[in-house]
């Protein structure tokens, strides 16, 4: 396993105008995982982008486009 340096300096890092501090725990059966696997490698993307674009677009349906 590679050695990663910890550091207390906030300017470290990828800058960020949207910074995600909160962690959310899913349980997922295999099937659901798959599914979101298979999206994300199909769009090229990660399962994190496939969760937050499919959040977004259920927003938008239940709130409209305005929200």
């Amino acid at each position: 396993m590679a050695y990663i340096k910890k550091t207390d300096n906030p300017n470290m890092g990828r800058p960020t105008k949207n910074p995600r501090s909160l962690c959310l725990h899913l349980r997922l059966s295999q099937k659901e995982n798959d599914m979101i696997a298979a999206c994300a490698e199909k769009a090229g993307t990660t399962k994190t982008e496939v969760i937050m674009r499919a959040v977004a677009l259920y927003h938008r349906e239940l709130f409209g486009e305005n929200q």
